[in-house]
This record gives C-alpha cells, structure tokens and sequence, in this order.
C-alpha cells in the first residue's frame, strides 16, 4: 500500500503521516508504503506538512484492504496444435486477488512467464509440450489443468502431395442482384472452372476473365 502527497512552499518542508488512531511513528517523508497490507490497515490516511511559516494537513485519503480469497481458475488455458512459426497463446483468468502466476513446461518452471498470459511469437518443434499455470496469492495457490501444445511438422513432399490430390477453392461472391455468377471455384493445377456464363456476360474468353 502507497500513498502521497506533493507540497509546495519554502524549502525545507517536514512531513508527518497519520491515520484516526493518530500519527504513524518513522512515516515522515512525501510518501508513506506499508509493505504486505492487511485488513486491519483499512483507515483513513493524512499528511501534515510544516515548514517554518506554518502548517497545513492534506484531505484524507480512504485505503480499503479487502481481503484475499484462495485463488480459483475461472478460464482454464487451452490445448491446440501448431505448425512451426505459429504463435503459442496460453491464457487463464483466476480470482482471488493480489495474484502472482508462474507458468511451467512439464515439470520446470518458464522463467520470465510470471503473468496471466504465455506467449512465444515463433515456435519450433521443441515448443511442444504440456503447459501449467500455479496462480498464488497470500491465501493459498491452484495450478490450472493442463494444456497440450502440438507442434505439427509436415511430411517431406508434403506440397506435392497436396497439388497432386487437386484441392478446390470455392468462392461465393454474394451478388445481390443482375445476371453476374454468384459462385467461382478454381484447382490449384492452373486451370479455371465454373466461368463460362460469367466470361459471356462480359464478352471476354474463359482464360482472360479469370486473369480480372
């Protein structure tokens, strides 16, 4: 917990903290923190501020400590399956408040992934593998189930076996109105299907109006 005051006046100005039960002994600086905040600091908190023409006291902030629940996993991170150069997106949505998170791969800790959500721009096949988040605050800690990231790697040939099996496109263009083709469909093998009306309606041939 922190809170702070900014003064103005004649040089040199003293500082003097308090709460309603009265003043809080060392706290004597422009700014006071009270490390690891309990409920009971739940006050109204004020500064008087003195230099050698006078005195003034600053309005009273009210700090509210709520307090904190055992943390519990709303959103759950998600298993998918990635080719190389994808992105791993991991993500978990947790209650409790005051939450610190630490993700893990396996059994070891992620160092650096100490947030609600895990990212690698670039994966490679080493990326692969089971994912955890431990979220943790001063009332206990719960791990997420897991997540299982797949890294799919293509078989050599894989293009040539694609183009070979001849896939189809189809697109649907959604005219509203007039005598223009509604759907195209095209191979991936150079050839063009499904444009004869549509070529008639603009005068040109098959090979010229898939070329628009």
């Amino acid at each position: 917990m922190t809170v702070s005051v900014d003064a103005g006046g004649t040089p040199n100005l003293s500082y003097q903290w308090h709460k309603t039960s009265g003043d809080i002994a060392g706290a004597t600086t422009s700014t006071y923190t009270k490390p690891n905040a309990q409920t009971t600091d739940t006050d109204t908190y004020g500064c008087t501020i003195t230099n050698a023409f006078g005195t003034v006291t600053s309005g009273g902030a009210v700090i509210t400590v709520n307090p904190s629940t055992p943390p519990a996993i709303v959103t759950q991170p998600l298993s998918h399956s990635l080719y190389p150069g994808g992105s791993i997106n991991l993500s978990v949505e947790a209650t409790g408040g005051g939450l610190k998170y630490q993700w893990s791969k396996g059994a070891s800790a992620i160092s650096g992934a100490t947030k609600s959500a895990y990212q690698v721009a670039s994966v490679v096949v080493a990326d692969g593998g089971i994912y955890t988040v431990v979220a943790t605050n001063n009332a206990g800690s719960i791990t997420s189930a897991p997540a299982t990231i797949t890294i799919v790697t293509p078989a050599a040939g894989y293009e040539t076996t694609i183009v070979n099996d001849k896939p189809e496109a189809w697109y649907r263009l959604n005219e509203t109105s007039g005598t223009i083709m509604f759907d195209s469909m095209g191979r991936h093998d150079g050839v063009l299907y499904e444009h004869q009306w549509f070529a008639s309606h603009f005068g040109c041939s098959r090979r010229d109006c898939g070329k628009q």
